[in-house]
């Protein structure tokens, strides 16, 4: 159903929102970007439709349930207009800055990797659980590239519900048969009612969109020769098999739900191999991701995680620094005194540079990172500062190695001890606690009040960016966990000495 818009750049509606541009436009809807002249200009996404004869009451009904939403993956509806003499509604939600799935793939120069799609993936069925386990349950029926969004900080949202339904136990079908053709499951076009089901085998769909690079979302006999499948994929072919449950044409031949799905990729991840040397080689050429915290401010974490870099740039392919602090001035700083901006690839020029086969990357987007972390052969060390954030935590603990960087100072002990406490919950088997400068005693000392032996010194370095062969062989021993053995230590010098400009 194509309509008119009675919206334009300027209009006022409900003598609030003022409308600054359009968006987008489909079958059923326009959309435009609005101020909000009662909160100090807040933007906000206004949804324009038309409506039926006869449906006003359906609508607004629903309008209110979409209020009644609380969820991060899903858009935030704060007003709405019922129909006026025309039939016209307008749906005022959240404004979401960023591309859709559909555009953020085809900026891809390769498949996305299994880590990216598990990923992607994961968030989708955040959204569709808090959905399914509404009271009483919400049908998406729309699940596809164009409606889901990766906002700037590389998060996942749901942007549109124009024919999202709550299921009804008495009715045998839906009244209305919507969704895309692709990525709609066959009980959407007549016959029965949708459920839970119907999202997943959506869900199948979009996942088979994703590790085919946008070529299929229909199943076909041809999807193992096209990625070029073998025995020993065995992640990939674990996945295949996901996406081949999901797309089942009969519901009940599908998954139950979406904690079912959840459980099924997880077994993608630790699928294991009838080969095992093939997975072992695999896991040795995968990237490896080192994480650096400091217990405090100010017990240089940066200018560790710098030394890290310059140490182990002979073992890896590739070496990429991440800033992922808002606090931090010190890559901003660096990049000022490089003499050579801008990396190529997909990070912004903006925000990245290199200093002597180093790659840094000013607080990268969620994606970013995972285009990042999902190569082969590298290494990238995130820089988190001392942010001490649940999703830096988490982020800290992600990680092949968690290195946490404390002071050698009697007086700042407690600030090592203080973090322990604050992230017990969680898995330490990876963890390193490094202090620059330390004496032996002190170490001793410390790795008693911690109760752990994986407590090392690392030597003072003047120049992190010219390490000294006693520091190249400390941050080896250290890292000795993601080092390969076959490829030989070779020490490098480095003329960047005259641009730095103090310590971080």
């Amino acid at each position: 159903m194509h309509f008119p818009s009675k919206l334009e750049p300027g209009s006022l509606l409900g003598g609030r929102y003022q409308i600054e541009k359009w968006i987008a436009s489909g079958g059923m809807s326009h959309v435009y970007c609005a101020v909000d002249l009662k909160l100090h200009d807040k933007k906000w996404a206004i949804k324009e439709t038309m409506t039926v004869s006869g449906q006003n009451a359906r609508l607004e009904e629903e309008a209110r349930l979409l209020i009644r939403l609380n969820h991060p993956r899903l858009p935030h509806v704060v007003d709405f207009f019922p129909p006026d003499e025309e039939g016209y509604t307008y749906l005022v939600m959240d404004f979401i800055e960023g591309v859709t799935l559909e555009n953020y793939l085809a900026g891809l120069t390769c498949l996305p990797s299994i880590e990216m799609v598990l990923q992607i993936t994961g968030q989708i069925c955040e959204g569709l659980e808090y959905l399914h386990t509404f009271d009483p349950p919400i049908v998406y029926r729309d699940l596809k590239p164009t409606n889901l969004m990766i906002d700037q900080a590389g998060s996942l949202r749901f942007i549109d519900f124009g024919i999202a339904r709550q299921f009804k136990m008495d009715q045998p079908e839906d009244t209305v048969k919507l969704g895309t053709v692709g990525f709609a499951a066959p009980e959407q076009y007549g016959g029965k009612q949708t459920d839970a089901r119907t999202d997943l085998y959506s869900l199948g769909a979009l996942l088979l969109y994703l590790i085919t690079g946008g070529q299929l979302s229909e199943w076909r006999p041809e999807v193992q020769q096209l990625l070029k499948v073998d025995a020993n994929q065995s992640n990939t072919t674990a996945l295949l098999k996901v996406i081949k449950k999901l797309l089942q044409y009969k519901p009940e031949d599908r998954y139950v739900s979406v904690s079912e799905v959840r459980k099924a990729l997880q077994s993608v991840i630790v699928h294991p191999s009838s080969d095992r040397t093939q997975l072992e080689k695999s896991e040795s050429s995968r990237t490896k991701v080192i994480a650096v915290i400091g217990v405090s401010g100010g017990v240089g974490t940066t200018h560790t995680a710098i030394m890290l870099a310059y140490s182990l740039i002979t073992h890896f392919k590739e070496v990429t620094l991440l800033e992922l602090t808002d606090k931090s001035s010190a890559f901003a700083r660096l990049q000022t005194s490089a003499s050579k901006p801008g990396v190529t690839g997909a990070l912004s020029a903006e925000r990245s540079f290199s200093i002597e086969g180093v790659h840094y990357c000013r607080r990268p987007t969620r994606m970013e990172m995972l285009d990042m972390i999902s190569g082969e052969g590298g290494l990238v060390i995130l820089d988190l500062g001392s942010d001490q954030s649940k999703e830096t935590i988490e982020e800290f603990v992600r990680a092949d190695i968690s290195l946490v960087v404390g002071s050698a100072a009697a007086w700042r002990f407690q600030d090592i001890v203080s973090f322990c406490r604050l992230s017990a919950s969680y898995s330490k088997s990876k963890w390193i606690y490094a202090i620059p400068s330390a004496p032996m005693t002190v170490i001793h000392h410390l790795r008693r009040k911690l109760g752990t032996s994986r407590l090392l010194p690392i030597p003072h370095e003047t120049d992190p960016f010219q390490p000294s062969e006693e520091t190249v062989a400390a941050m080896e021993n250290v890292c000795r966990s993601i080092i390969s053995s076959d490829r030989p230590t070779r020490l490098f010098k480095f003329g960047f000495k005259r641009m730095w400009r103090g310590g971080v």
